[in-house]
């Protein structure tokens, strides 16, 4: 009886930690690929019957087409709006870089503020 009331507790926590990583979404932390983690641990501790294995390998790939054609499609904005090919890298490195010394001192909200000053820094700088 405890075990079953345990398991769908913990079943419970698992999915609320997956619909909050998905509000994670718009704010660009790589939440997809954060998801595709968590599907593959719900896969592996739980009774796995209701997906197969391969819907995982379905959502990594996935997960990687979503970003390439982000990266590809801000490249092409960045070059439409007359963006150099050096300020493109600078905000991609900016960003990486702010983003992990914003999680550091702040999670989440440092991550979101990182982000925005690495991006903005490197690129201001090599202007």
């Amino acid at each position: 009886m405890f075990s079953s009331i345990l398991y769908i507790i913990l079943k419970i926590v698992v999915l609320i930690f997956l619909l909050v990583l998905t509000l994670f979404l718009p704010v660009g932390i790589p939440a997809l690929f954060i998801t595709s983690v968590a599907a593959l641990f719900y896969y592996l501790i739980f009774d796995s019957s209701g997906f197969h294995w391969a819907w995982i390998i379905v959502m990594f790939a996935l997960a990687i087409v979503a970003e390439v054609l982000e990266q590809i499609t801000g490249s092409i904005g960045a070059k439409k709006y007359g963006g150099s090919k050096l300020a493109m890298l600078a905000a991609i490195i900016g960003a990486i870089l702010g983003g992990l010394l914003g999680t550091t001192i702040i999670p989440i909200i440092g991550t979101i503020i990182g982000v925005f000053l690495g991006c903005f820094s490197l690129t201001f700088l090599n202007i």
